[in-house]
């Protein structure tokens, strides 16, 4: 009971400084529980098959990303990871898109890895339009790029589909909205309201579907403990009837996604792909 007080006397005394605008979103202590950031490096992108990158966002931030270039005639993949980690976590990933024959630039977003800045919703969404801007610069056509975003990744990969033209956008282990994930993890009743209309983050993924015409996929765990299984259904429910797959990952938490999936999440990845590609939506 003493930790359900204290949540709802700290948000209740943030939904009263809602009134006043904060001085930059980056000050923001909401800032602190949404991204996690490993700064730094590990990994090596060349021991992955992948070259260094670097480029700037619209406000001049400078950002890393690592590009795996595609086979002929093969699409490649803007990956917008979680709100964990960093680039040098990103083996596994690029292992998989690379079994599924796929090229893929992942980015770090700012304040992650060796990209410079604090993160910041607006902050996030200026990073994947450079991103886009930057597969463009390579010379990778709308038709052959697929935005994907895992997690909190989705809700800069919804934006940037919005905002730009692609092929496909792939929406992993995704909520609906940064408020609806607050009120989740705040338990619902008095708290989970007031954590829904306390966060100044949105990152509204479900209402930006309305605008995107493209083929959307959808994967997410039955098990997720973070972001429940309803919110992925929720997202199919609301792309578009003609161009929509959903693929619930029997047994898969949020974070063992992939370990649970192990080869078929390559394969399904292809399927999408070969539907994209002879347009059987």
């Amino acid at each position: 009971m003493r930790s359900v007080f204290r949540v709802c006397c700290f948000l209740i005394f943030t939904l009263l400084g809602r009134a006043q605008p904060p001085k930059s979103i980056e000050s923001l202590p909401e800032q602190r529980w949404i991204y996690k950031p490993f700064q730094g490096r590990f990994l090596e992108p060349t021991a992955l098959g992948a070259r260094d990158c670097y480029f700037q966002a619209s406000d001049g931030v400078r950002l890393n990303a690592w590009y795996l270039p595609a086979p002929p005639g093969r699409p490649t993949v803007l990956y917008f990871h979680g709100n964990g980690g960093s680039l040098s976590t990103m083996d596994r990933t690029l292992g998989q898109l690379r079994r599924a024959n796929f090229g893929a630039l992942v980015v770090d977003y700012r304040g992650y890895g060796l990209s410079g800045g604090k993160p910041s919703e607006p902050g996030l969404y200026r990073d994947g339009l450079a991103a886009y801007d930057y597969c463009r610069s390579l010379g990778i056509g709308p038709n052959r790029l697929i935005v994907h975003g895992q997690s909190l990744g989705g809700g800069v990969a919804s934006y940037v589909a919005s905002q730009r033209r692609c092929a496909a956008l792939i929406l992993e282990s995704t909520f609906t909205s940064f408020p609806a994930v607050a009120a989740k993890v705040c338990g619902g009743g008095l708290p989970g309201r007031l954590a829904f209309l306390a966060v100044h983050t949105q990152y509204p993924t479900r209402a930006r579907l309305a605008s995107i015409q493209v083929p959307v996929l959808v994967i997410h765990g039955d098990q997720d403990e973070l972001i429940p299984c309803a919110m992925g259904r929720a997202l199919y429910a609301a792309a578009s009837p003609n161009a929509r797959r959903l693929w619930i990952v029997p047994g898969a938490g949020h974070n063992n996604l992939r370990g649970v999936a192990g080869a078929d999440y390559s394969r399904r990845l292809q399927l999408f792909w070969s539907d994209v590609e002879r347009n059987r939506f």
